[in-house]
């Protein structure tokens, strides 16, 4: 059944891609550029790596500790200096939070890279939430009803809209009445429109905070939720990717329009295909282990209060 989900959900993806219409917002501003691209992608392929320990980790839409929902991706440049920034909104199994995830790379940010990570105002790690014996998230599939900021939000989901929001539920769940906080959240940002990226203005004040003084103005003149992000895990080079080299020559000539040759075959930032590469992660077989054989959880959720205890044998404090 559960390769029978898989190419469903395959199935489902290539369908949604081969109707993808590339979206994006273009802003006012042309430039005279001094910007090239091979500039861009050298770079970005010495900056958005794992390969060094001196930067932070780059954006990884497959990271299984960091579940990956929506993304976006901004251009801020001016004449000579130029600035690109990948916003992820994530759910965080291993401190039962969502988060904000923002990266910058560019030619004038200071450090080279900078991130940084913020929680979101939906606080899911309250008492109520979670069952204190089996770590299970109780909230209801057909009665959501959450906080978000000083507001309580109640909605009646249906499946046509679980189905537009990209969630498929496993084969041994089609049934049942229980939803996981990685589909709640990616409900939320498809049913609230997506409300939890930067504003404009914070946006522009994140990177004037974030790059070299004589960086001078930037401004916005690109976002987008469809790209080609890299696959680290296939050792992937963000210049060996036609998107990002499409994305570099729109940095280099300040062209929002050269977007529109972006083949939609190339996106991978949906949420639906994210969770078809990493399905055997987000919904592993429930069978108990073996004998002798240690249950692996990856990413369903504990309880907030539950700390594995280390076995004896493993316990360094006993030698």
């Amino acid at each position: 059944m559960r390769i029978i989900a898989f190419r469903l959900l395959t199935a489902l993806s290539a369908v949604a891609i081969g109707l993808l219409s590339i979206s994006f917002t273009a802003f006012s501003g042309r430039y005279a550029s001094v910007i090239s691209e091979v500039e861009v992608l050298k770079l970005l392929d010495e900056t958005m790596t794992f390969g060094r320990v001196d930067i932070p980790p780059p954006p990884d839409i497959y990271n299984i500790n960091a579940q990956f929902v929506e993304g976006r991706l901004s251009v801020l440049r001016n004449e000579s200096r130029w600035v690109l920034a990948f916003e992820l909104i994530c759910y965080e199994p291993g401190a039962c939070a969502y988060e904000h995830r923002i990266w910058l790379y560019g030619n004038c940010i200071r450090g080279q890279v900078w991130w940084r990570i913020r929680e979101l105002p939906i606080p899911i790690y309250e008492e109520h939430l979670w069952d204190n014996t089996t770590g299970a998230f109780l909230m209801p599939r057909d009665h959501i009803r959450i906080r978000y900021d000083d507001q309580i939000l109640e909605f009646s989901p249906t499946p046509a809209e679980y189905a537009a929001a990209g969630i498929l539920f496993p084969p041994e769940r089609q049934h049942t009445n229980d939803i996981e906080p990685l589909e709640l959240l990616a409900y939320l940002c498809w049913k609230l429109n997506s409300p939890f990226f930067l504003s404009r203005e914070e946006l522009e004040g994140t990177v004037r905070d974030a790059v070299d003084e004589e960086t001078g103005d930037l401004k916005l003149i690109f976002q987008t939720r469809e790209w080609q992000h890299p696959n680290f895990d296939e050792e992937e080079h963000p210049s060996q990717l036609p998107g990002i080299q499409l994305l570099a020559h729109l940095v280099a000539t300040g062209e929002p329009a050269v977007w529109e040759q972006l083949d939609p075959e190339w996106v991978n930032t949906r949420f639906a295909q994210v969770v078809q590469r990493n399905w055997e992660f987000i919904y592993p077989p429930s069978h108990p282990p073996s004998m002798g054989e240690s249950p692996v959880y990856l990413l369903l959720p504990f309880s907030p209060d539950e700390w594995e205890e280390v076995p004896a044998e493993n316990d360094e404090s006993n030698e």
